[in-house]
């Protein structure tokens, strides 16, 4: 066997195994398109079922608490003077940390960040006494947000705080700033990953 080897012509066996190497490539190339076609499919699937998941979750809560909560994020916007009263008083304090609590638990990520954003700009400001209406436009996203989350429709924050404010002309353009402020803030908050 070894003076087969000796003479065979390496040229032909090399040749051979090339051609073997290549079919085997070529085999596996072929079934490439289908295998990257299942790979997405298959991640397509999975988002959706953790899409189905989270919408699952959201419909076994109480419809009355998702409701309570954007009520009470839309109230501080529409009875702002007595919800600035509650918020002084003890009891209000405590409603307002179960208020974030339950925001945090049916909210979404970018919701979340928004009430985290508030809290910093509360904290951050609290020396100077923090801008009421930066903080009225914080809370018109965040009852904004929440009704996109729980029912899938997106108001601008602009348009709930010109509801209730009689001369919201005179302070339009503060708004929009705070609105602008507001918003690139949270989608920055998205690039950087905090928000998905």
């Amino acid at each position: 066997m070894l003076e087969m080897l000796k003479n065979a012509n390496w040229n032909i066996v090399i040749s051979v195994l090339i051609l073997f190497g290549l079919w085997a490539v070529n085999a596996n190339l072929k079934e490439l398109p289908k295998m990257v076609r299942d790979m997405l499919k298959q991640n397509r699937e999975d988002k959706s079922n953790h899409d189905l998941q989270i919408e699952s979750y959201f419909r076994q809560a109480s419809n009355e608490d998702l409701q309570a909560i954007l009520n009470r994020w839309t109230s501080f916007i529409t009875n702002m003077e007595k919800a600035a009263q509650e918020m002084r008083s003890e009891d209000g304090t405590d409603e307002y940390v179960k208020l974030e609590h339950k925001t945090i638990m049916y909210g979404s990520p970018r919701t979340v960040h928004a009430v985290a954003a508030m809290q910093h700009f509360e904290y951050r400001e609290d020396k100077n006494k923090p801008d009421p209406y930066k903080l009225m436009m914080y809370m018109a996203t965040i009852a904004c947000s929440l009704k996109r989350d729980f029912t899938g429709y997106e108001v601008n924050p602009i348009s709930l705080l010109e509801i209730k404010i009689n001369d919201f002309d005179e302070y339009a353009d503060k708004f929009a700033k705070y609105n602008k402020e507001i918003q690139k803030e949270l989608d920055q908050a998205e690039k950087v990953g905090y928000v998905k």
